[in-house]
């Protein structure tokens, strides 16, 4: 029997290569042999997504977040597809959660600033920036 590791390298290929149906039956061989590898689960998602399948892509990223919820990787993927999906409020959610696991990175303040503008609630937007913008200048200054 092919352990996870393979099995999710040759979805990669097949997704690669646009073979779709191919390397979602490698994901889910991979998830069969172990349900709670959250980085297939991603590897799916992320599968799912590049080919519009947008819900069954934020399925596997809750279940991501279920296995390991402090996965900053799977908060800003099901962020954007929620932004994609004009869930504003909720794509906030998610960038608010990944600014709590890394905290120090300055994109999720970025994203969710933008999203708050979007949502007309500046002062907020604005709080968001201003932390983006300390920890680059943090990383400037090092």
């Amino acid at each position: 029997r092919r352990c996870v590791q393979e099995t999710v390298k040759e979805g990669g290929l097949f997704l690669k290569e646009g073979k779709l149906r191919e390397a979602i039956a490698s994901y889910d061989q991979a998830i069969s042999i172990n349900p709670n590898n959250y980085e297939t689960l991603k590897c799916k998602g992320l599968a799912l997504k590049k080919f519009g399948f947008e819900s069954a892509a934020s399925e596997c990223y809750d279940k991501a977040l279920d296995i390991k919820p402090d996965d900053y990787e799977s908060c800003i993927k099901k962020a954007k597809l929620l932004i994609h999906s004009d869930r504003l409020e909720d794509a906030v959610k998610f960038f608010e959660k990944a600014t709590e696991i890394k905290p120090g990175e300055s994109y999720s303040f970025i994203a969710k600033g933008n999203i708050l503008r979007k949502l007309g609630k500046n002062e907020e937007a604005l709080q968001c920036y201003n932390k983006a913008a300390e920890f680059l200048s943090l990383i400037h200054i090092s």
